[in-house]
C-alpha cells in the first residue's frame, strides 16, 4: 500500500520538476492541436480497470473495489468484501482507478464482518457533486483527444498533450502539509505535484483501456512518479509533471526510457507502484527521441491514416514526426 508518509514525501519534488524543466527548451504550440476527426462523444467510465491491477493484487481485488465504486455512487457506507486481504489495497488501487475517494472519505477503508466501511468526509449530495465534476473533467481530456479509429499510440500521445499542458505545479504544496496533492484535484482543477500528474494521466489513459502503471525515482531533491507504459511492445516512460512549464510543446517528455532519467540525476526504482516482478527499472527506446529534442511543437494533424506532428528540432530545422493508425 502506497504509505500517506510516502504520498506527502515525494511532495519535495517540485523543486525537481522546475530545475530540470527549466533546462529544456520548450514554448507553446503555435500550430492546431490535432482536433480532426475529434468526436467528442465519450463518457466517462466509472468502473476501469487493467491487468497490471490483476496481476498485482488479484481477481477479487477487483472485486471488491467495483463494489466500493458502486456504493460510493450511491452513497452508501458498506460493500460486500469477502476477502479482508483486498481492503488495504483499495487505498493503493483508488489513486488511479477511483481518485475522488479521497476527496469525498477519510482515505481508507474499514474491515467490518465481509464488509467493507467506508467513512465519508461529506453528505451524499456533495459526495455526488464531486464524483460528477470528476466525471466532466475526464471527459474534456477525453473529448478534446480521441477520434475515431485512433489506435493506442495515438491515444496515449494525444492524451499526454492534451492534459499535461493544462497542468500547473503548486509550489505551495512545498511549504504546506495541509494542501490537496491528490490526483482528484489534479484532474479537476489541473493542479497538485509529480504524483497527482502522474496517477491523473493513469487514470485517464485507463479509460481508453490503455494499461500503464506508476514508475518512481529520486534524485538528491527527493522523490519522484511518473507513468510507466508497455506501447505496441515497446516501453516507454511518460512524464506530464515536467511538461508543465513547456505549457503546449507537452511531447518532449513522451516515450522517454531509464537513461534519460540517469543523465538528468535519476535513480529509477526497480519496482513500480503496482507491484509486478517482470519490470526492473532499467528499460530502454529511442523510438520517440525526435520528440525529446524538440524545441516547439507548431502543428499536430491527424492525416487519412497518420498522426503528423510538426515540430522545430534542435538545430532550428522544421521537421515532422509520424505516427501511422
Amino acid at each position: 500500500m502506497f504509505q500517506n508518509k510516502l504520498f506527502r514525501r515525494i511532495r519535495v519534488n517540485g523543486i525537481v520538476a522546475v530545475i530540470i524543466s527549466a533546462l529544456f527548451l520548450g514554448t507553446a504550440c503555435s500550430g492546431t492541436s490535432g482536433t480532426e476527426g475529434v468526436t467528442g462523444d465519450y463518457e466517462w467510465n466509472p468502473y476501469v480497470w487493467s491487468e497490471s491491477l490483476t496481476k498485482a493484487y488479484g481477481e477479487s481485488a477487483k472485486e471488491a473495489t467495483f463494489n466500493c465504486i458502486k456504493a460510493m455512487m450511491n452513497g452508501e457506507t458498506s460493500f460486500d468484501c469477502p476477502n479482508e486481504q483486498d481492503i488495504p489495497n483499495i487505498q493503493s488501487i483508488a489513486y488511479i482507478v477511483c481518485p475522488y475517494f479521497f476527496k469525498i472519505t477519510e482515505g481508507s477503508v474499514l474491515p467490518g464482518n465481509g464488509k467493507g466501511i467506508i467513512e465519508y468526509t461529506c453528505s451524499k449530495e456533495e459526495a455526488k457533486k464531486i464524483i460528477d465534476d470528476f466525471a466532466v473533467s475526464v471527459k474534456s481530456v477525453l473529448d478534446a483527444s480521441i477520434a475515431k479509429g485512433d489506435t493506442d499510440e495515438i491515444k496515449a500521445i494525444m492524451l499526454h498533450y492534451n492534459f499535461s499542458k493544462t497542468l500547473d505545479y503548486d509550489m505551495v504544496a512545498l511549504e504546506k502539509d495541509d494542501v490537496d496533492i491528490t490526483p482528484y484535484r489534479a484532474v479537476v482543477e489541473r493542479k497538485g505535484i509529480c504524483q497527482s500528474f502522474a496517477m491523473a494521466l493513469a487514470h485517464i489513459y485507463l479509460q481508453v483501456g490503455l494499461d500503464c502503471n506508476l514508475a518512481m525515482g529520486s534524485s538528491d531533491m527527493g522523490p519522484h512518479m511518473w507513468v510507466y507504459m508497455e506501447l505496441n511492445g515497446e516501453k516507454i516512460y511518460i512524464e506530464p509533471t515536467w511538461e508543465d512549464t513547456h505549457k503546449g510543446t507537452g511531447l518532449s517528455f513522451f516515450g522517454i526510457d531509464t537513461a534519460f532519467y540517469i543523465r538528468n540525476g535519476y535513480t529509477v526504482f526497480s519496482d513500480l507502484f503496482m507491484p509486478d516482478s517482470s519490470y526492473n527499472g532499467n528499460i530502454s527506446t529511442e523510438k520517440y527521441k525526435p520528440l525529446w529534442e524538440m524545441k516547439e511543437i507548431t502543428g499536430i494533424k491527424r492525416k487519412s491514416r497518420k498522426l503528423v506532428i510538426s515540430y522545430i528540432d534542435a538545430s532550428g530545422k522544421a521537421a515532422t514526426f509520424e505516427v501511422k493508425k
